[in-house]
């Protein structure tokens, strides 16, 4: 099965760029992740803030101001989801661009193509019926020399 990013037109179409515009590509997606990835950590440095208030206030037994902070930091975590989200989207794109930039990289329904024209020759694709009869018809070694192997296991 060829996962379904694969068949985005700008993925099919990254293969056959030249070398500069692939670099370009490449350029532009890390500076969108860098951007994210600086985001990112704003929001986890704003909530280990947050965090840290909180539990000064609870030191100093102010419960309901610790309280209100702790709630403030749950949404704020929360609202940080949706931009997690994001960079790890941008991530597994400029992964797979940047893979997909190495030379000799085939986009997997090349393989489906390369398989079309496999001469399976004697191999009989679909007989695995006879091949579990086979097998069901083949003798214990063990059974025949008298020794019990499922009985010295237990």
């Amino acid at each position: 099965m060829i996962p379904w990013f694969f068949t985005r037109n700008e993925i099919q179409s990254f293969g056959n760029l030249s070398l500069k515009k692939k670099s370009k590509k490449l350029d532009e997606l890390s500076e969108q992740l860098q951007k994210t990835e600086s985001l990112l950590r704003d929001r986890i440095k704003q909530s280990r803030h947050m965090a840290d208030k909180a539990a000064r206030r609870m030191s100093n037994g102010d419960i309901e101001a610790s309280k209100d902070l702790l709630n403030s930091f749950s949404s704020h975590i929360a609202s940080t989801q949706p931009l997690m989200n994001t960079y790890v989207a941008r991530k597994l794109e400029f992964s797979l661009f940047e893979i997909m930039s190495t030379e000799g990289f085939e986009l997997p329904s090349a393989l489906l193509d390369l398989r079309k024209d496999i001469n399976f020759g004697l191999f009989a694709v679909n007989s695995m019926g006879e091949l579990e009869r086979l097998l069901m018809a083949e003798s214990d070694p063990f059974e025949e020399l008298g020794i019990d192997v499922e009985g010295s296991i237990s």
